[in-house]
C-alpha cells in the first residue's frame, strides 16, 4: 500500500508539473501581452495536457471574474507582470489556475490517504491548501529566474547600447539594433515593448518609466533615470551609457564575489548533516566491529 501510494503521488505530480512546465517555456508575443483570452494560435502551440485544461480555465475565468475581486485581480496583476506574463495569463485565469491546482491537489490526497487507510480531513484540508498556493510559489520562482536574467544581461545591453549611439544612431534606433542582435529573453522583450509603445505615442519619459515599473530591479530603475535627467538636461547620452555599464559591471563581479564569499558558510550545513556523518560511520565502523569481536563491548 505504501508503494502504491507513493507512485500514485509521483503520477500526480509529476502531471501537475508537466503542465507548469509547458506554460512557463511559452514564448508570448508582446502584442497580446496582457489579453484576457490566448487567442487560437497560441493554445495551437501548446502541448495536449495544456489544451486539454485551457478550456476549463476559460470557463472558470468567466465565473471568476463575476466575483469582482478587485484587490486580488489588483495583486495577481502585479505579479504576473513581474513574472513576465507567462503564456498572457490575466489575473482571472491565474485564479483558475489555481482553483485547478487546488482541485488536483484534492485528488492526489483522496488517493494517498484512502490507500493508506487514514482519510484525515485536516491532512486532506493541508494539502489542497498546498495545491491552491503552488502557482503562487510557480510565479514566484518565474520572477526571480527572470530578474537573474536581466541583471546578468544589463551590461552586454548597454555596452551594446553605448556603441549603437556612439556610431551615430538615435536612442530608439540602438535599441532596435539591440534588440534585433540578442538572443531572446525578458530584457530583449521588455525593450521591445518599450519600442512598440513609443510606436504608439508615449514620450522616452513615459516609456523609461513604464519599462522600470515593469521590471522593478534596481538596475534597471537606475539606468531608466539616468536616461529620463540626461533627456531633461540635454546631456549627451553616449558618455551616460558607457558610466552605467562600468558601474553596472562593477556591481556585477562585487555580487560574484560576495557570493563566493557566502559559498564556504553555505556549504557548512549539507557537510555536518551529510558528509560528515558518512566518514564517520566509514571510519569508526570498522574499529567498533572490531573492538566488539575482541571482548570489549
Amino acid at each position: 500500500m505504501v508503494i502504491i501510494s507513493i507512485l500514485c503521488f509521483v503520477s500526480v505530480f509529476l502531471f501537475i508539473f508537466s503542465i507548469f512546465g509547458m506554460i512557463a517555456k511559452v514564448r508570448v508575443p508582446e502584442e497580446v501581452k496582457g489579453v484576457i483570452f490566448q487567442t487560437d494560435e497560441e493554445i495551437k502551440a501548446q502541448g495536449p495536457l495544456y489544451k486539454l485544461f485551457i478550456p476549463l480555465l476559460r470557463v472558470l475565468a468567466l465565473y471568476n471574474k463575476k466575483l469582482k475581486l478587485t484587490k486580488f485581480e489588483f495583486k495577481a496583476k502585479e505579479k504576473l507582470i513581474l513574472a513576465g506574463s507567462p503564456s498572457g495569463f490575466s489575473p482571472m485565469e491565474f485564479l483558475a489556475l489555481k482553483e485547478l491546482a487546488a482541485f488536483l491537489a484534492l485528488i492526489l490526497g483522496i488517493m494517498i490517504l484512502s490507500t493508506t487507510g487514514h482519510l484525515n480531513l485536516l491532512i486532506l484540508l493541508i494539502i489542497v491548501i498546498l495545491g491552491f498556493f503552488y502557482p503562487d510559489i510557480w510565479l514566484k520562482d518565474l520572477t526571480k529566474k527572470r530578474v537573474k536574467e536581466v541583471i546578468r544581461n544589463m551590461p552586454y545591453f548597454l555596452d551594446l547600447l553605448t556603441l549603437g549611439v556612439e556610431a551615430g544612431l538615435d536612442f530608439y534606433g540602438a535599441i532596435g539594433k539591440v534588440v534585433e542582435k540578442s538572443k531572446p529573453g525578458p530584457l530583449n522583450r521588455e525593450l521591445l515593448f518599450l519600442l512598440q509603445e513609443v510606436r504608439l505615442g508615449k514620450t522616452r519619459r513615459e516609456s523609461l518609466q513604464n519599462l522600470a515599473s515593469r521590471l522593478q530591479i534596481r538596475e534597471v530603475s537606475t539606468f531608466s533615470s539616468a536616461l529620463i535627467q540626461a533627456d531633461q538636461l540635454g546631456t549627451p547620452l553616449g558618455p551616460v551609457l558607457r558610466v552605467l555599464s562600468e558601474q553596472m559591471r562593477t556591481e556585477r563581479a562585487q555580487r560574484a564575489e560576495k557570493m563566493a564569499m557566502e559559498a564556504p558558510v553555505k556549504m557548512l550545513l549539507p557537510l555536518v548533516a551529510f558528509i560528515f556523518p558518512t566518514v564517520f560511520i566509514i571510519l569508526f565502523t570498522p574499529i567498533i566491529f572490531k573492538l566488539m569481536g575482541s571482548g570489549l563491548f
